[in-house]
């Protein structure tokens, strides 16, 4: 990558913000985009503090069994992750705090580099945790990134980030048509959250996702059901819709479910956390919006920037990245788009 780029201007990263690298499949180049956002930081004379959902910066991805990039932290930055993880790193850090989150390899510690070192990284997986870490870091750096694994978009909820970086890579299409048809889902998706957030619920936001319970209701009354999941308890979902004219899921909303309560979709406003919880495909928005169904997120995601990359393992690329930005930025024409590897 061209080192002349200042990703924290070209993204406008805002001082003291936390910003999310998400990807829409593997080798799409979140730790490299990482890594530059890292060195940006460090040419600025300021400091940042990483950490992941999921594991990350390990030499061989252990999920996928591929080769990947490590994740190179600066010296004086801050970093989370476990004890564990730390002996396969360099020895030359300070552990700052015990921050008493749990994970399946044990607590998660701060700690900040005395040098230059490859770290791997294991963060929370829950919205509370990741929140109460961005919270130790505050006071410590000027930037906070976090790398979201193999989660992709859902770890850009904003919730817990002030902005995301979308990474798309070329290896999951067949196609420019369906390259092309992706992008400008995404963009759909992304543009609901734009639109007036206008029901008058008679509850707190902060209620809603803090019950995480389905929750329905009409323009005066409201009730919570006893079930997170809607697939859960069917029948329950079913024979409560009637007269309630907003429906709030507080996890994801899927293909699924619109094709199992196909018939609780009609004249309904379906209210969702965020865009990182909007899972439907084209198909699905179609039949939805042909329902009379809105969709609203409670908040709104922001984009910062996107980046692409035209890397396909053992096989050429069907698109070039040139294609791929003049593309994606023919779709989202307010964001900055960029060659991940500048060719």
């Amino acid at each position: 990558m061209n080192m002349e780029k200042d990703l924290i201007d070209l993204f406008n990263i805002k001082k003291n913000g936390s910003y999310a690298i998400v990807g829409t499949a593997k080798n799409a180049g979140k730790t490299t985009v990482l890594n530059h956002l890292l060195q940006s930081t460090k040419e600025r004379g300021e400091i940042a503090g990483v950490t992941s959902i999921g594991w990350d910066g390990e030499n061989i991805d252990r999920v996928y069994k591929t080769s990947k990039p490590s994740v190179y932290l600066p010296s004086n930055f801050f970093a989370a992750t476990t004890k564990d993880l730390l002996t396969f790193s360099s020895s030359l850090f300070k552990i700052r705090e015990d921050t008493r989150i749990e994970t399946i390899l044990g607590n998660i510690y701060i700690i900040q580099s005395l040098s230059d070192i490859k770290i791997e990284l294991i963060g929370p997986r829950d919205l509370k945790s990741m929140k109460k870490l961005f919270k130790r870091f505050e006071k410590q750096v000027d930037y906070t990134f976090l790398d979201g694994a193999v989660d992709r978009i859902s770890s850009a909820s904003p919730f817990f980030t002030d902005g995301f970086i979308l990474c798309i890579a070329s290896s999951s299409f067949r196609s420019i048509v369906e390259f092309e048809n992706q992008v400008k889902l995404i963009k759909r998706k992304y543009d609901l959250g734009l639109k007036p957030f206008n029901l008058s619920l008679p509850l707190g936001h902060i209620d809603l996702l803090d019950k995480n319970r389905i929750v329905l209701g009409d323009k005066e009354n409201y009730y919570y059901l006893n079930i997170s999941n809607p697939l859960e308890d069917e029948n329950s979902l079913l024979s409560n819709i009637e007269g309630n004219n907003w429906i709030y899921f507080p996890g994801a909303l899927t293909d699924m479910i619109v094709e199992k309560l196909s018939s609780i979709f009609v004249d309904i406003s379906i209210i969702l956390d965020d865009f990182t919880k909007n899972f439907l495909t084209l198909r699905s928005l179609n039949f939805l919006e042909h329902r009379n169904c809105a969709i609203y997120y409670i908040a709104q995601s922001k984009l910062s920037g996107i980046t692409v990359s035209s890397f396909v393992p053992d096989k050429p690329s069907i698109l070039s990245s040139k294609l791929m930005i003049k593309i994606v930025k023919s779709i989202f024409e307010e964001i900055p788009v960029i060659d991940l590897f500048y060719e």
